[in-house]
C-alpha cells in the first residue's frame, strides 16, 4: 500500500511544523533524519498543542533527553518502522487530536500526553520484518515453552 503523505497532511493537518521535513516524504530519504530534526519536530508538535491549550507543555532538558534517547531505539536503515514512520504517525496523531478535540472532552491532559508518547514508542525496537518474514525465516523474538 502506498500512502500519499501530501494528501494526508492536507486532509488531517494544517501545515508541517518543520517545512523542510516534507523533503523526506517526497524523496523517501529514510536515512537523513538526524537527531536534531527528530527532536525539533516532536517538540514543535507538543508546543503547538500547548498553544492550542490542549495540553500543558514545558520544554525542558529532561524531555529533550527523553525524546533523543528514543531516537536511538529506531533503526534508520530499514524501509519501514523507522524514524520517518514514527514522525508521520506522531504528526497524524497530533492532527487527529486537534481536529477532534471537541469530541475528546472526557480525556484529561494525562490521557492525551500518554497517547502522544505511545505514538512515539509504538514501534520501538522493531526490526522491520513482517509477521510472515518472522515465520518464513524462523525468527523468534520471545521464548516459546511449548
Amino acid at each position: 500500500m502506498v500512502v500519499n503523505y501530501k494528501l494526508c497532511r492536507r486532509l488531517f493537518c494544517f501545515e508541517s511544523s518543520i517545512p523542510h521535513l516534507s523533503k523526506f516524504q517526497m524523496n523517501n530519504d529514510l536515512i537523513n533524519i538526524d537527531i536534531d530534526t527528530w527532536n525539533n519536530f516532536i517538540i514543535s508538535e507538543f508546543e503547538r498543542l500547548h498553544k492550542l491549550k490542549i495540553i500543558t507543555f514545558k520544554n525542558t532538558n529532561n524531555i529533550n533527553r527523553f525524546f533523543k534517547d528514543i531516537f536511538y531505539f529506531y533503526k534508520s536503515n530499514i524501509s519501514f518502522h523507522n524514524h520517518l514512520h514514527i514522525l508521520d504517525v506522531f504528526q497524524l496523531g497530533c492532527c487527529l487530536i486537534q481536529r477532534n478535540i471537541n469530541k475528546l472532552y472526557k480525556l484529561n491532559e494525562v490521557d492525551i500526553f500518554t497517547y502522544l508518547i505511545t505514538l512515539i514508542l509504538h514501534d520501538i525496537g522493531h526490526i522491520g520484518l513482517t509477521n510472515k518474514d518472522h515465520i518464513d525465516k524462523n525468527i523468534c523474538i520471545c521464548k516459546n515453552d511449548s
